[in-house]
């Protein structure tokens, strides 16, 4: 039998623990670098809209077009469409479309009717911003209550003679060049 002090050492034997304060400075300077990469990808990329500050169109009977805004001619629009921040839509005579926005919201245009949608925010559950401006025609709107319950919450129409805010209800606005008229449902 080999003496202990004689016995070969494992190369494992020898080895030095390693620190662990080390291994804990590596992964925080990863993490750090990595959370500057990911906010820089953020700034590039703040400008990109979530789907919830978009109004989807059905097209309920007839034909209804759409304006962006850097452009001066009406494109046909179709049912599941996004309708963004500073688009319009408008329908055609005989001719009817919804918006749906956020949960529960609806607004449904009439024939000759022209809406734009001045801004469509989400910042929270509580905290939510409808503004549209109806140009001309009619419009029947369906405002879930629930939605804007909160103060924060601001249901807004805008028309040339009137400013309307919203706190949940069913009512029916129409422009034309003389006068506004609203109807609580």
């Amino acid at each position: 039998m080999i003496p202990r002090n004689k016995r070969r050492r494992s190369i494992y034997h020898g080895r030095k623990k390693k620190n662990p304060f080390s291994l804990i400075l590596f992964l925080g300077l990863l993490g750090f670098i990595l959370w500057g990469i990911f906010n820089l990808f953020a700034l590039f990329f703040s400008n990109i809209q979530s789907e919830s500050s978009s109004a989807e169109v059905q097209i309920l009977k007839g034909r209804a077009e759409f304006l962006l805004p850097e452009t001066k001619s009406w494109s046909l629009a179709f049912s599941s469409q996004k309708l963004w921040p500073n688009e319009t839509i408008r329908t055609q005579r005989n001719s009817q479309a919804s918006l749906d926005i956020f949960d529960g919201n609806t607004l449904f245009l009439n024939s000759d009717t022209e809406v734009k949608v001045l801004a469509l925010k989400e910042s929270s559950a509580e905290k939510r911003t409808i503004e549209l401006e109806l140009v001309r025609g009619e419009v029947w709107i369906k405002a879930n209550k629930d939605t804007f319950k909160s103060d924060k919450s601001k249901f807004t129409v805008k028309t040339p003679y009137a400013d309307i805010k919203v706190t949940g209800t069913v009512f029916d606005v129409q422009t034309n060049a003389q006068s506004d008229v609203v109807r609580l449902i």
